[in-house]
């Protein structure tokens, strides 16, 4: 395969890959525009669409629901959402960058390990096991702890706080020491705990402006994931998408673009930019 021919499948392997876990043909596409292709061609434009679409009619004739859908999310378009969504995207951005320096700095620590290149997953999976050991909330994508934190009506801020710094270690430790894993999923569970605090936050000093601390939850995801892979439109996508709450769009664009412009300000690449490609992918 050429070069061009080898970029195009990828990107439609990319795509598909995330229209059929989020429900999400668009943001796929949105992904690949952002991440992967320098340049956007029809012709290219049109596989990955197709090979989108294709994913994601194929998950949903499975049967599998939706993760985060028919939630209360109050009047979304209240102007105090959008002040709030700001302070997410500020917080979200704090987070996703400790992220990236995290597992930057993990990751050289490991490579400078003079020990069996066999033995550093081994190593990351000790630590993990210690880590969860004590906070097994940590462990998976996070799925069902974010649902659950939905369903609460008081939240412990210390706790919260607690599973992003566990969350951002653990995640680090494993794609650090060669583990197998992802970072679309822990960045939604980072940027839903960060959305929460934040609203909860909110709620208590001005608790007759405050929306639910769901919302809260998804626009802090959109950020935190903005921030992690710098692709705005693709973070506001995924969560308009997989929630099919299109009420949603303008906090989340407002999120998302803050989020990803503060976090360049760090001097920070993406963790996807090419040193960490072949880690990630």
């Amino acid at each position: 395969l050429d070069l061009f021919d080898y970029q195009t499948l990828l990107g439609c392997g990319a795509a598909a890959g995330i229209a059929g876990l989020f429900h999400a043909p668009l943001g796929g596409i949105m992904f690949v525009t952002e991440i992967l292709f320098n340049k956007v061609e029809k012709n290219r434009l049109i596989m990955v669409a197709i090979s989108a679409i294709s994913a994601d009619m194929i998950i949903r004739w499975s049967g599998r629901e939706l993760f985060l859908a028919d939630l209360n999310l109050g009047q979304v378009g209240n102007a105090n959402n959008f002040i709030v969504a700001i302070l997410i995207a500020l917080v979200g951005a704090l987070f996703g960058v400790l992220f990236i320096y995290t597992l930057r700095f993990l990751s050289k620590k490991f490579d400078d390990l003079k020990i069996n290149i066999i033995l550093k997953p081994a190593l990351g999976g000790l630590l993990m096991g210690i880590i969860a050991f004590r906070v097994p909330e940590i462990m998976g994508s996070g799925n069902r702890i974010i649902v659950s934190l939905f369903n609460q009506a008081e939240h412990n801020l210390a706790f919260l706080f607690l599973l992003v710094i566990l969350k951002i270690l653990a995640t680090s430790i494993t794609l650090g020491s060669g583990g197998s894993g992802g970072i679309f999923s822990p960045s939604l569970f980072i940027g839903s705990l960060s959305g929460i605090i934040i609203g909860v936050l909110f709620h208590n000093i001005f608790p007759f402006l405050a929306g639910p601390t769901s919302l809260y939850a998804l626009i802090g995801m959109a950020a935190v994931i903005s921030t992690v892979i710098r692709a705005p439109l693709t973070a506001t996508f995924i969560i308009l998408e997989f929630t099919h709450n299109y009420t949603l769009t303008i906090p989340l664009l407002i999120a998302s673009l803050i989020a990803e412009r503060t976090a360049s300000m760090s001097g920070l690449k993406s963790a996807y930019s090419p040193e960490y490609f072949e880690r990630l992918g």
